[in-house]
C-alpha cells in the first residue's frame, strides 16, 4: 500500500489514509466528471433500488399473468382443498 508504516499508526489508520488519498488523486484528474458520475451512480442505485426505474409491463401481458396466476390460485384451492374452484 501507499506510505505504508505499521509501527506509525494502529487500527486501520494507514488504511483510511490510503483510501482517502486514493479517491482524492481520482477527485483531482478525474475532474467535475468523476464527481458527477459518482453521485449520478448512487441516485440511480438508490431510485432502482426503490422501484422508481421499473418500466411500466405490457398490458397484454400482465392481464395474461394476471389470468394465469387466478387460475393457478384456483386450482391450488382444490387440491388444497381449502375453497371451491369459481
Amino acid at each position: 500500500m501507499l506510505f505504508r508504516n505499521l509501527t506509525a499508526a494502529d487500527h486501520g489508520v494507514p488504511l483510511l489514509f490510503n483510501l482517502g488519498f486514493l479517491v482524492m488523486l481520482l477527485l483531482l484528474f478525474g475532474g467535475q466528471n468523476a464527481v458527477t458520475a459518482l453521485v449520478d451512480l448512487s441516485g440511480r442505485a438508490i431510485t432502482c433500488l426503490t422501484g422508481y426505474l421499473r418500466p411500466q409491463p405490457e398490458p397484454r401481458l400482465e392481464a395474461s399473468l394476471r389470468k394465469a396466476f387466478a387460475e393457478l390460485d384456483r386450482e391450488l384451492a382444490v387440491i388444497l382443498h381449502h375453497t371451491t374452484a369459481r
